[in-house]
């Protein structure tokens, strides 16, 4: 049996984590990167992973192990598909009514983990967050000057200078609700550097196939399945329920080393076989 689940519009989901999956034998559901896998009755996804997310903020810290988590939670308007190409996902189209200005029709009926509706708001909001001082992520909209709303499901980026690569950068731009950021007080990214507790440093609310369900950092994090996703009918959607991430590195001195700690945490859970 395989369990396979997906990280919304990313690169890692659906297929490719079908064939990662597939590679681990009966044996160990052996190490894999930094971290450990397990899966148990082909529904719950177990990480062992060596370092945990330092925010689940999508603007704050451009980290590895923070995205591995985020991706599954947020979404951006395209994606890379199974073949790495670029791909829709909450944006359905582009243009370029002129060098300086890409605009972006919007996927319907979209709704964030809250049941809000997605809307060219939340794309303003989401690229006036991540232009903010505070944010690490700059990147993911390299060379965009302002968002534009035209209509409520159409959206202009507008740039300081052309960018014919734009939306390779777009990929890691992720959207999050103006609505519940600012009920939250989270209008702005969280100063990662001075460690700033923020509402969205410990909460998520995205579009992805996966919501945050309990947050204990550096103790463990549950990713549970978004049942109003707007791509659950996808092909390779996957069968994973729930998805448990935890650290296994050693934190102190006399702490059990990293297999010793990996060893417990697949005690008595049982690693399903292709």
């Amino acid at each position: 049996m395989q369990a396979t689940w997906q990280t919304g519009c990313n690169t890692t989901g659906g297929s490719a984590m079908k064939r990662l999956l597939g590679m681990l034998s009966t044996a160990a559901c052996a190490l894999l990167l930094a971290g450990q896998v397990a899966l148990v009755d082909a529904k719950t996804l177990r990480m062992g992973i060596a370092d945990d997310a330092t925010t689940l903020d999508p603007h704050s810290a451009n980290i590895l192990g923070n995205s591995r988590i985020l991706h599954s939670v947020y979404e951006g308007l395209v994606m890379r598909d199974k073949d790495f190409k670029i791909a829709p996902c909450l944006a359905v189209s582009w243009s370029q009514p002129d060098p300086k200005t890409w605009r972006f029709k919007l996927r319907p009926n979209v709704k964030f983990h809250d049941g809000s509706p997605f809307t060219a708001d939340d794309v303003v909001f989401s690229l006036e967050r991540v232009l903010h001082p505070l944010s690490n992520l700059k990147s993911s909209v390299q060379g965009v000057a302002s968002a534009k709303k035209v209509d409520e499901l159409t959206v202009d980026l507008i740039m300081n200078e052309p960018n014919p690569v734009l939306l390779l950068h777009l990929v890691n731009f992720r959207i999050m609700s103006k609505g519940w950021a600012t009920k939250n007080n989270v209008l702005t990214p969280q100063n990662h550097k001075e460690k700033e507790e923020t509402f969205a440093a410990r909460n998520t609310n995205g579009t992805g196939p996966y919501k945050v369900t309990l947050r204990q950092p550096d103790v463990k994090t549950v990713l549970s399945e978004y049942s109003d996703w707007w791509n659950k009918g996808a092909a390779d959607r996957g069968n994973v329920k729930e998805v448990i991430w935890t650290p296994v590195k050693a934190h102190a001195r006399g702490a059990p080393a990293n297999g010793q700690r990996a060893a417990r945490l697949l005690r008595g859970l049982r690693c399903v076989p292709r």
